[in-house]
């Protein structure tokens, strides 16, 4: 029994570090006005305890997002002008605790060589699915009093999961995010923290 519970723990605390990376595609019938603005084709989200830092890659404006736990704000940041937003550019901020659950579908699928369970919300006009395994996962509990946390790995009913795949389709457009990179690797906390050079401010308007 207590070879079986000390397995367990070990389980419980064994919690992802280090970079996700992945590829981001578009389809449908609003497609080639939505490539007219040049979207980010790729994402990679670094993240250690409950900090992460999310980088949209590609298209005509790259940006970065940035959760400190320590402030209990996510922050998009200006490397270029040395700048910091407190408020994102998600304009419409609703804490991740407030929206509906997933709930599994029985459905598996192999991403990069993981066997996934496919998790999914589906409304009148949206359907959200997220494909995840139990081999990578965040510790939840580090958030439970950060509500502006709104990273992926959070959407009720993923028990902290962080998604290999990711599926929203809506009337006119589907996106597919899909993970091509998975590396756990030490991460220095200052890189989840705002250079002393930069300025904070309060709003991003450039998106």
């Amino acid at each position: 029994m207590g070879v079986f519970a000390f397995a367990q723990d070990s389980l419980q605390n064994n919690f992802f570090e280090g970079l996700f990376e992945y590829k981001v595609e578009i389809s449908g019938v609003e497609k080639a006005l939505l490539e007219e603005n040049q979207p980010n084709t790729q994402m990679a989200m670094r993240m250690k305890d409950n900090n992460y830092v999310v980088n949209l890659i590609g298209g005509m404006y790259p940006k970065t997002f940035m959760f400190i736990a320590d402030s209990n704000f996510e922050y998009s940041i200006d490397v270029a002008n040395k700048r910091a937003y407190r408020t994102s550019a998600y304009s419409t901020y609703s804490p991740m605790s407030k929206r509906p659950p997933v709930k599994p579908t029985g459905k598996k699928e192999i991403i990069m060589g993981v066997e996934c369970e496919m998790y999914q919300h589906v409304t009148d006009s949206t359907l959200s699915q997220f494909w995840v395994s139990d081999k990578y996962r965040v510790d939840v509990s580090l958030y439970a009093k950060k509500k502006r946390a709104q990273a992926n790995f959070l959407v009720p009913g993923l028990g902290g999961r962080i998604p290999l795949k990711m599926l929203k389709r809506e009337k006119t457009i589907t996106s597919v995010t899909t993970v091509t990179k998975i590396k756990p690797m030490a991460m220095r906390r200052e890189q989840f923290t705002i250079p002393m050079d930069f300025e904070v401010k309060q709003r991003d308007l450039r998106w």
